[in-house]
């Protein structure tokens, strides 16, 4: 078989793949929103400026953000199966001149300094290199900028909302492991196992640090909510109380699997 036929073969793949993957996540996006969707009501409306939103899929979180506050909306999707929609649901949403770019992030260069808020929403765990990509990120956001994230990591216990022992977190580590390879090559080229969290909060330097599980206790998700809205409170006005998690639609094999920790970074200013 020529390089030609082989490189016209993984197109196919590659489009077949986009496709079910987009019909799949019709589905399954809808119930990873509602699961996290007490956390996008605190969090997605602190987004400001120029924003950068990183695999936003078909534009589920675009009714979380204060539009009012974003002066231009760039949304860099690499599932050609999804940007249709996507570009639909940003007009829909009011982001008539949203910015949308069917790529990886990896292929689109990004300048020092150019973001004022950048949205990872369940991504970094598909894109090729993540260290690469989360120092990218990290160079492109202006001093002072937040980078607001919601992403399924490896096992741990604190991923867990420490509600596990070192066996079961072990336990489910073993699994994550196990299916990676075979997990994704059909989802995206989705890695279960990956400890995205860790890279994005002690890899750089922080101003300003919140952070926690989905699973956390509802205790906890209350507490850092309320820091969230004294420590911001023009943003947050419009929030009169902190919203209260919904039950998971999620089956527990994937709760588990994909245990999910999200949080709001801010940039430090130069000094």
């Amino acid at each position: 078989m020529s390089l030609l036929n082989i490189s016209a073969s993984q197109g196919i793949f590659r489009w077949a793949i986009d496709i079910l993957f987009a019909w799949l996540w019709t589905y399954l996006g809808v119930m990873a929103d509602k699961s996290a969707r007490h956390v996008k009501q605190v969090v997605f409306p602190l987004a400001k400026g120029k924003v950068l939103e990183v695999g936003p899929g078909f534009g589920p979180n675009f009714g979380y953000y204060n539009k009012d506050n974003i002066t231009e909306l760039h949304l860099i999707e690499p599932n050609k199966g999804m940007i249709g929609k996507l570009k639909a649901n940003a007009a829909k949403a009011g982001f008539t001149n949203a910015k949308v770019t069917n790529s990886t992030i990896e292929a689109v260069p990004l300048e020092n300094g150019q973001y004022d808020t950048i949205i990872c929403c369940l991504v970094l765990c598909s894109v090729d290199s993540v260290q690469e990509v989360v120092n990218n990120l990290y160079r492109s956001l202006k001093p002072g900028g937040r980078l607001i994230f919601i992403e399924h990591v490896q096992a741990s216990a604190g991923s867990y909302g420490n509600q596990f022992g070192p066996v079961v977190v072990a336990f489910w580590k073993f699994v994550q492991n196990m299916l990676t390879p075979f997990w994704r090559t059909f989802t995206g080229h989705c890695h279960v196992n990956r400890p995205s969290d860790q890279l994005l909060i002690h890899r750089f330097a922080w101003d300003q640090v919140y952070t926690s599980s989905l699973s956390a206790p509802a205790a906890e998700f209350e507490a850092l909510s309320r820091r969230i809205m004294s420590d911001f409170p023009a943003e947050m006005s419009q929030l009169s109380s902190v919203p209260v998690a919904e039950p998971s639609q999620m089956p527990v094999f994937m709760r588990r699997l994909t245990p999910n920790v999200w949080g709001l970074l801010v940039k430090p200013y130069i000094r």
